[in-house]
């Protein structure tokens, strides 16, 4: 896909696979990635390259890194997704339906049931009852 984008022309030293887990790295680590140096190091860190800051800015700053960025995004969600709202045919949990929203809304009640429906949110309301309207995919 990186090079269908026009991320990778040529084979370089910085490899797509690399420059995002590089920056998945630095970004979702310890708090400490503040410019696009701080980015670059990372890179050089994890792959044990000696890439110049401006190589990898010229990476960076590639019109098709956003929307190869994106695409990853989207390829991750597919994938987690399914296996969580996957289940086995030999599952327990194949003969439900599937659903695919759930949306629950809370409905206050007297407060003197507060006992057996205790709410959620008790300084609003000490009792309350929760109805689930689940959508179901269509048949």
């Amino acid at each position: 896909m990186a090079e269908q984008l026009g991320f990778t022309i040529r084979q370089r030293d910085i490899r797509p696979l690399d420059f995002f887990l590089s920056l998945i790295d630095a970004l979702a680590g310890d708090g400490n990635c503040d410019t696009q140096a701080d980015l670059q190091r990372k890179f050089n860190e994890l792959t044990g390259l000696n890439v110049s800051y401006h190589s990898w800015t010229n990476q960076a700053k590639k019109d098709a890194l956003p929307t190869l960025v994106l695409w990853l995004w989207v390829q991750c969600l597919e994938i987690f997704s399914r296996k969580v709202m996957a289940f086995d045919e030999d599952s327990p949990f194949s003969e439900f339906e599937h659903i695919l929203i759930q949306d629950g809304s809370s409905q206050a009640v007297y407060d003197a049931l507060k006992e057996a429906f205790p709410g959620r949110f008790s300084t609003v309301s000490p009792a309350a009852v929760e109805l689930h309207n689940p959508l179901l995919p269509p048949k």
